[in-house]
């Protein structure tokens, strides 16, 4: 990690020309996941695809040189299979907890990968702060890739101070210090936050997962994504479930459903929402 940090600071020209294949590896491109393809001829099929999803997928390239492109259904273009998975989790969100892009607010995303969804959420039409928690190094690439692409990218305590972080409206906040999205959320109200992990939370170590655990009751909707593989010893399924029955399900409806052949995918609102009841639907497997 000391190498990636020296690089990112000494030669940015490596983040573009080496990004895909970057020793130590910090994360994958998916350029021909089975997920993903499963995930976009979902989205392909839904009523609002041609409106809402293929504008948003059809987007100029994100990230180091090279990432290939995948084909859209029907002819349509090609996009990076990275943008579908970010896509999805918007997509899922409207189909099993009724999410609308007006009653988002923030959304705080732990441990962002490529950093892409501060792109998809750049070009969605709603208001939002995005919040995003991750290693030093992380940020820094994300930061370099998302400025390349025209989206608004600070850092707390380097070029944005925290009085100034709740008014900030369609930007992305970076922070390497989970108190300080502790400090945002009393400003906003239950039903217009979201938490997004994807694998990152049961890739965390023992007590990072007990902030988030702590920190999550008071977010209004979820949606994780988890692998059905320990991690570091520890065993990930029984780890969910013992949060769904001693936790999260006392504060949170809940569905859950697979993802590929080794993940799971999960969505929940606040049972104090008296609206809002996740529905597990055909439309997203």
């Amino acid at each position: 990690m000391n190498f990636l940090t020296h690089n990112l600071q000494h030669k940015c020209q490596d983040i573009d020309a080496k990004g895909r294949l970057w020793a130590p590896l910090v994360f994958v491109w998916p350029e021909n996941s089975w997920p993903s393809r499963s995930q976009l001829e979902l989205m392909s099929a839904n009523e609002e695809w041609d409106g809402t999803w293929l504008p948003l997928l059809k987007k100029p390239n994100y990230g180091p040189l090279g990432v290939r492109r995948y084909p859209l259904p029907r002819n349509s273009g090609a996009t990076q299979l990275d943008r579908v998975q970010h896509a999805w989790v918007f997509f899922a969100m409207v189909q099993v907890t009724g999410l609308s892009f007006d009653n988002l607010g923030l959304v705080f995303e732990f441990g962002a990968g490529t950093g892409q969804m501060a792109s998809v959420l750049h070009d969605l039409p709603f208001p939002y702060l995005h919040v995003v928690y991750d290693m030093p190094p992380m940020l820094l690439t994300q930061r370099h890739w998302c400025r390349k692409v025209g989206v608004a990218v600070r850092i707390l305590g380097h070029d944005l101070e925290m009085k100034d972080a709740a008014r900030c409206v369609n930007e992305t906040v970076q922070t390497r210090q989970l108190s300080d999205v502790a400090q945002l959320l009393p400003n906003r109200a239950f039903s217009d936050t979201l938490f997004v992990a994807t694998y990152s939370f049961t890739e965390a170590d023992l007590d990072t997962r007990t902030q988030i655990v702590q920190m999550t009751r008071q977010f209004g909707r979820m949606y994780l994504m988890f692998a059905t593989t320990a991690w570091d010893g520890i065993d990930t399924l029984g780890y969910m479930r013992h949060w769904l029955s001693t936790s999260l399900g006392h504060t949170h409806r809940v569905c859950t459903w697979k993802h590929g052949a080794r993940g799971f995918q999960l969505a929940a609102v606040r049972r104090d929402d008296a609206v809002v009841r996740p529905r597990c639907r055909p439309s997203v497997g």
